[in-house]
């Protein structure tokens, strides 16, 4: 263990044998190469917000954080899909799979059908009970059993018809897994796993006008960019 004034001699005597760590590499940086502004991500803006303390430790002058430009593109074959399910929020704020019961369920109404079943069962028990009862015979839990038990083949039901449901309507199924592959690859976002070269390729060059026409600066909101079918820029959202 060094003490903080053997450190100090240390760097000055012999800088060469010291490596920053990652809060002080990015202020020698800065330190000896001064910069006026840093384009960063998301992950370096907050990085930067946590070390700028630092900065004021050694008087360097944090350089100007602005964020990059952040945008998703979205095809004409995944605007179709969007239009089907008619909200982009619900898409993107679930998972697949919460989207495909959410939709299955809507086809036919899985849920309520299977509530109203359970309670029928349910009122004709409890009438059954209460003439038993009041005839003097005890029965002990039967009949809560025969309940927990319907309950319980109602559950199975239901999941027999979702199971069905899903190999019934294979475009639903299909339809999400062409949206997450395209929007969210991988789980993350699309700018960091597609590079830009796969629509460059598919669109020609000329893309890259919409993505400008779509860039205002100082306004960092993530952009979704719609395409038509031969990849001009149709809107942003």
């Amino acid at each position: 263990m060094y003490s903080g004034k053997e450190l100090t001699s240390l760097a000055d005597s012999d800088p060469g044998i010291i490596s920053w760590n990652v809060a002080m590499r990015a202020v020698v940086q800065d330190s000896l190469f001064p910069v006026m502004a840093a384009v960063c991500g998301p992950g370096e803006v907050s990085y930067f917000a946590q070390i700028s303390g630092v900065y004021d430790l050694v008087n360097t002058r944090l350089p100007v954080i602005y964020p990059r430009f952040s945008a998703t593109i979205i095809e004409k074959k995944i605007s179709r899909i969007i239009e089907k399910f008619k909200s982009m929020d619900d898409l993107a704020g679930n998972s697949r799979e919460e989207i495909l019961k959410k939709s299955l369920k809507d086809s036919i109404g899985v849920d309520d059908l299977a509530d109203g079943l359970e309670k029928k069962f349910e009122g004709v028990i409890e009438n059954f009970e209460k003439e038993v009862s009041c005839a003097g015979i005890s029965t002990g839990s039967s009949f809560d059993r025969i309940k927990r038990n319907i309950r319980k083949e109602v559950q199975v039901l239901k999941g027999k018809i979702y199971s069905e449901l899903k190999k019934k309507d294979q475009w639903t199924g299909d339809a999400l897994d062409k949206f997450y592959i395209n929007l969210f690859p991988e789980g993350g976002l699309q700018e960091r796993q597609i590079n830009f070269f796969y629509y460059a390729n598919k669109y020609g060059i000329g893309i890259m006008e919409g993505l400008y026409d779509s860039f205002k600066p100082f306004d960092f909101k993530h952009k979704l960019l719609y395409l038509s079918q031969d990849g001009k820029n149709e809107k942003n959202g």
